[in-house]
């Protein structure tokens, strides 16, 4: 009974996030493409456009993906509400450091009209969908196509969780030249003058590599949510701050046992 009131509200909650019939139908059929019933309601793939409140007008999502587990993530399990208890009324620079498709990137835009939006990701195919999702706010978003690191080089990309869970592996050679470019904060941030009101990282386990050499931005940044994931937890991260000079506390701290990952808001003392 658990299972189906908790499947009921969800399915309440995507009703009100869309309101017409049409897109009720498309999100629906995208939400149960890898469900047992798939085959019937959704055999084959599908890209539709979903309008949805709160998100600027419309979002690209794709069926048989795990695009629409990032959107129950924003909606169902209110993952990133408790940010906005601690960002500033009017942030004017964010930043989406693995952004997948754009969900979270649209989502800020549309809250925050006055905003400017830098979004990083490197799998070609959530870039595709990431460009359409954020071409709806006029300029607004800036999409570099590439994963984040201390250094500049190129790396495979490897993916053991779907399109939401791409990660960086070192390789030589020809390998390399047909892998992803990484580039750092300062590419991704050389356009943008004064603070980070908000830096978002989700980037799959690169995060240690990202902090332990961050000491020439990480002064800029407000407010950051951090995801940690495997044995560089909340802890690591906060030392490897703290050496590179940063002056963060922690306001909020939860962990997922299940995928070793601890979620962290950090606000710049």
């Amino acid at each position: 009974m658990g299972k189906l009131r908790n499947y009921a509200g969800e399915v309440h909650s995507y009703w009100r996030l869309t309101g017409r019939m049409t897109d009720f139908v498309h999100l629906m059929r995208v939400r149960l493409s890898l469900s047992k019933i798939g085959w019937l309601v959704c055999p084959n793939k599908i890209k539709p456009s979903v309008g949805l409140r709160g998100f600027g007008g419309f979002v690209r999502m794709r069926s048989h993906s795990t695009d629409v587990s990032v959107l129950k993530e924003i909606v169902i399990s209110h993952g990133y509400d408790e940010v906005f208890r601690f960002l500033r009324e009017d942030p004017k620079i964010i930043v989406d450091l693995g952004a997948n498709i754009g969900l979270v990137s649209s989502w800020l835009l549309s809250r925050y009209p006055d905003a400017t939006l830098v979004a990083v990701e490197p799998e070609q195919g959530n870039v595709a969908v990431l460009r359409e999702n954020v071409s709806q706010f006029n300029g607004r978003a800036r999409v570099v196509a590439a994963c984040i690191g201390a250094s500049s080089r190129r790396v495979q990309l490897v993916s053991g969780t779907g399109e939401w869970g791409y990660h960086m592996q070192e390789v030589d050679g020809s390998a390399a030249a047909e892998g992803a470019e990484v580039v750092t904060m300062a590419q991704v941030l050389y356009q943008l003058p004064g603070d980070i009101d908000l830096l978002k990282c989700d980037i799959e386990g690169a995060e240690q590599e990202l902090f332990d050499h961050c000491q020439d931005w990480i002064g800029r940044v407000r407010l950051a949510l951090i995801e940690c994931h495997g044995a560089y937890g909340a802890a690591e991260l906060m030392e490897s701050i703290r050496r590179c000079g940063g002056r963060f506390e922690t306001v909020h701290h939860s962990r997922n046992v299940t995928y070793r990952q601890d979620t962290v808001i950090l606000k710049r003392i």
